[in-house]
């Protein structure tokens, strides 16, 4: 086999759940602080629980993307 040629790793990993547990305390916290702002200006928990798993499922993309 050629030794110019070898596999190169891809630059851009797509790992679900990370692996560092700062990032996930982050979200966590951006996805609890939404939560709570959310439902004490509207007074919902519908919309409360809907605006933080929206946050979630959002920051915890980026995350898996950075």
């Amino acid at each position: 086999m050629d030794r110019a040629v070898k596999h190169q790793p891809p630059k851009w990993g797509f790992v679900l759940l990370g692996g560092d547990w700062v990032e996930w305390l982050i979200v966590g916290l951006l996805t609890m602080v939404a939560t709570l702002g959310v439902g004490l200006l509207t007074a919902s928990v519908v919309g409360a629980l809907f605006a933080g798993v929206l946050i979630f499922l959002v920051s915890a993309t980026v995350v898996a993307v950075l």
